[in-house]
């Protein structure tokens, strides 16, 4: 399955993932966003060894002085958008008209405590010089750290991932011919 996010193009290998979703995109999730602040996740799937993932993408790339503002606070942007995606999800196998199936597969996943729940969080953003590569390094450290902090009611496993560092099975990014 491949979809656009911005500038970026995801593709979920079917041979690796079961289901997969652009979250922000279905009926289910514009009917929840009516409640004001509610906000999603972009994808959600289920890769072949049952885990659900959940995630978001940033793509800063060619915004790195604007971006320096924003990176420290995505981990309450991530929080947000993983805790309002969980109650879609419920509401969605419970109510949903649209994808009940597949609403019904993830909240399967989620009440089985064997089954891995990850999030990601895609970051694409500009390298800058080399000499700065420990800086960015440590700041990606300290915002995983942060966002594991955050949701480990949920899950332990948080990834900071973007396409030099992809290390997730069956799914290839690419940036969009503008």
């Amino acid at each position: 399955m491949e979809w656009q996010e911005g500038n970026l193009v995801f593709v979920f290998d079917e041979r690796s993932w079961k289901q997969t979703v652009k979250y922000d995109e279905t009926e289910d999730y514009k009917k929840i966003a009516l409640t004001p602040n509610t906000k999603g996740v972009d994808f959600l799937g289920i890769s072949g060894d049952q885990a659900l993932w959940f995630v978001e993408v940033k793509d800063y790339k060619t915004y790195r002085i604007e971006s320096k503002e924003k990176i420290p606070a995505l981990d309450e942007v991530v929080h947000h958008k993983v805790k309002d995606t969980v109650a879609g999800i419920i509401g969605g196998a419970r109510n949903s008209t649209n994808l009940l199936e597949t609403w019904t597969a993830f909240a399967q996943v989620l009440n089985t405590p064997k089954q891995k729940v990850r999030i990601v969080l895609w970051m694409e953003e500009d390298e800058g010089p080399d000499y700065m590569a420990k800086r960015r390094s440590v700041a990606r450290n300290t915002l995983t750290s942060n966002i594991e902090r955050k949701l480990k009611w949920l899950t332990p496993s948080i990834l900071v991932c973007n396409m030099k560092r992809n290390p997730i099975p069956g799914l290839s990014v690419r940036r969009s011919p503008s």
